[in-house]
């Protein structure tokens, strides 16, 4: 019986694993093909401020996009969702929301896969 426990414990724990390291993957390779059309979009908002990076969530071909970004000092994380104008070649912000905040406030809500940053919360 024991056995068996420990195997069912091993297996969601490897599970666990493979499914947020393919997620933080994923996320790093969207980023280094995007980086470029996303790294001024933050400046949208004024809320969000500077950054100290920014990571590609989603990319759906040149259309909606979610990009999260870390705010300087680790101050905070937040979410844009953005949607591609074509006809102006431009992203565009329709959604933002503070994930974290380092200095403060009601954002504390966990973002996958980057689910360890909300321990930036002072």
């Amino acid at each position: 019986m024991k056995k068996i426990l420990t195997r069912t414990l091993l297996f969601i724990l490897v599970a666990f694993l493979v499914v947020w390291l393919g997620s933080l993957i994923k996320c790093e390779v969207l980023t280094k093909l995007h980086y470029d059309e996303f790294k001024a979009t933050h400046l949208q908002n004024p809320m969000i401020g500077d950054i100290d990076y920014f990571k590609v969530i989603e990319y759906d071909k040149d259309t909606t996009a979610k990009v999260y970004y870390v705010g300087e000092n680790k101050s905070g994380g937040f979410i844009m969702e953005l949607k591609y104008i074509k006809s102006r070649n431009i992203w565009k912000e329709t959604y933002w929301n503070g994930v974290w905040s380092g200095t403060g406030g009601t954002a504390d809500n966990v973002l996958w896969p980057y689910w360890w940053h909300f321990i930036y919360i002072q």
